[in-house]
């Protein structure tokens, strides 16, 4: 089992490779972690691990519970069985009353792993919010060995206007110049401006668009 799990950005002002990308900035987060988001998350990933699709609609926002039936939220707990070793690498609340949160670890099989959720606000509590939004195109692709100052892209596709499209590495957030925009997807693309350390890392992103929002994450590998 594999564990895609969240998005991302682009960046790059003619760094490496030959092909002239856009530039992608690291910045310091505006504001302070959401450390209830990324537990939310946590929790969901844990509750999935144990099959245990009751207690996993009740961690769900309104809108996702409405839509998925109990086979779909059994679908998720079998995709998320393997899951290992889970620590946060992202908790952030955003405007609108959503948040993020994203998850590290491994898989059954021992390769990096990571998931991601969007998080609404219900009743004062982060919900997990699912299936309003599909990402795409997600460069460096999961798992693979990426340059230091490595390209990012990622493209989020809904079913109506894609508001907003961000996303981080290591818990900073990317900065983009370069967004393409049509109907119902929203694009970050570009190549990283500073280097990145060797080792691993977890790319996410989140996407709002109308009433709903989604999150998505994956690991990976910088060349030593």
């Amino acid at each position: 089992m594999r564990y895609l799990a969240a998005v991302l950005l682009a960046i790059a002002a003619g760094c490496g490779g030959g092909e002239r990308l856009p530039a992608i900035f690291l910045e310091p987060e505006g504001r302070a972690p959401d450390r209830a988001a990324g537990l939310a998350v946590l929790r969901f990933v844990q509750v999935a691990r144990s099959g245990d699709a009751g207690r996993m609609r009740a961690l769900m926002s309104a809108g996702t519970r409405a839509s998925f039936g109990r086979g779909a939220v059994e679908e998720i707990a079998r995709q998320l069985e393997g899951f290992r070793e889970a620590r946060i690498v992202l908790g952030q609340a955003l405007d609108g009353g959503w948040a993020v949160g994203a998850v590290a670890g491994r898989n059954e099989e021992g390769e990096p792993a990571a998931w991601a959720a969007a998080l609404r606000l219900e009743s004062d509590r982060w919900r997990v919010e699912l299936g309003g939004v599909f990402f795409t195109r997600m460069r460096p692709a999961p798992l693979e060995e990426a340059d230091p100052r490595a390209e990012i892209r990622v493209e989020a596709q809904a079913g109506g206007e894609v508001d907003e499209l961000r996303a981080w590495i290591g818990g900073q957030p990317l900065h983009a110049y370069a967004l393409r925009r049509q109907p119902f997807t929203r694009e970050i693309w570009g190549r990283l401006r500073m280097a990145l350390p060797s080792g691993q890392h977890t790319l996410v992103a989140f996407a709002s668009a109308g009433e709903t929002a989604g999150a998505f994450a994956w690991p990976f590998d910088v060349a030593g």
